[in-house]
């Protein structure tokens, strides 16, 4: 994390600075954060989920979202939600000056920075753009270039296979109804509210812990949603320290979310509290022994506290 950023008083009053203004106060507020962001970097090309913005400043993802979109409207700030990247095309230059020299100090931290960042689909803009005036040694095709405004491009085909072999691994046949054809909440609402229970910047480093374990460094909607249901039949306390722990200790590409349950059934056993078994709808089965048509007693509660219920599994 920097000490520091240069916020330039005519940010507030220059030709940008007016541009934002007319966006309105919550874009403003969105336009200084990604500049004086804890996670921002010098090259103002770095990597921020929308749930760490959210969090820092107090506001909804949809809010966030939305202010953020508005700063692309006056070419302020760009963001790329298959990587999670944001790029401010300008910020370089007012946090290191129009040139740099290989051998000043910054140069290497600033390649180091880029290398970070080689997913993103503005790593392409920022190299054709500063590769000059800061002496880059990437190499880039032009023509491969899209312009910042377009929509992001379908994904490619190989990606799309490894989204949907990743959901035919992980997404089992007695696993509930996929909640994407159902008629009650999306997808999107259905994780909202169940993150709303964690603390926001602790989902989104689990979410991206469990990503480093997938080939294509993603994890589905749909896979999310399943682990947390699964999580919502733990004490909150429980699967917080888990969480924890789990970022923290086992963020390393070996580790799924598989080993994220483990912890937090471990967890919940100390505080000697079982999971509650959940039944479709989330509301809990009266009898353990009776699932209708929900998780499975070994996913949800795990082989030792299953034996010590007495409830039986497949």
């Amino acid at each position: 994390m920097r000490d520091y950023a240069k916020v330039a008083p005519t940010f507030w009053t220059g030709e940008t600075g007016r541009k934002l203004r007319a966006l309105g106060p919550e874009a403003q507020v969105m336009a200084l954060y990604l500049i004086t962001s804890p996670h921002a970097t010098m090259t103002g090309l770095y990597h921020l989920p929308l749930a760490y913005a959210a969090h820092d400043l107090g506001s909804s993802f949809e809010g966030a979202s939305k202010a953020l979109r508005s700063l692309s409207e006056v070419g302020f700030a760009y963001y790329d939600e298959a990587s999670e990247t944001v790029w401010i095309p300008e910020m370089i230059r007012f946090q290191v000056g129009e040139t740099l020299s290989p051998r000043d100090n910054r140069h290497k931290a600033i390649l180091r920075e880029l290398e970070m960042c080689r997913k993103s689909k503005y790593f392409a803009h920022f190299v054709a753009k500063y590769r000059g005036a800061y002496h880059l040694p990437f190499e880039v095709a032009p023509e491969g270039l899209e312009s910042p405004f377009e929509a992001p491009s379908k994904p490619l085909r190989s990606q799309e296979q490894e989204q949907e072999q990743e959901q035919e691994q992980e997404i089992s046949p007695s696993s509930p109804p996929d909640p994407t054809h159902s008629s009650g909440p999306s997808v999107q609402d259905q994780i909202r509210t169940l993150c709303a229970r964690y603390p926001a910047e602790l989902v989104a480093e689990t979410r991206e812990a469990i990503a480093l374990t997938r080939r294509n460094g993603k994890v589905s909607d749909s896979v999310w949603l399943k682990l947390l249901r699964q999580l919502e039949a733990h004490p909150i306390e429980a699967v917080t320290t888990a969480m924890r722990t789990y970022t923290e200790r086992y963020a390393d590409g070996e580790k799924g979310e598989a080993y994220l349950l483990g912890i937090v059934r471990s967890e919940a056993k100390k505080r000697g509290k079982p999971a509650t078994v959940l039944g479709a709808g989330h509301s809990p089965v009266a009898s353990p022994e009776t699932f209708a048509a929900g998780d499975d007693p070994l996913d949800v509660w795990g082989e030792d506290v299953c034996r010590e219920a007495g409830v039986a599994w497949s």
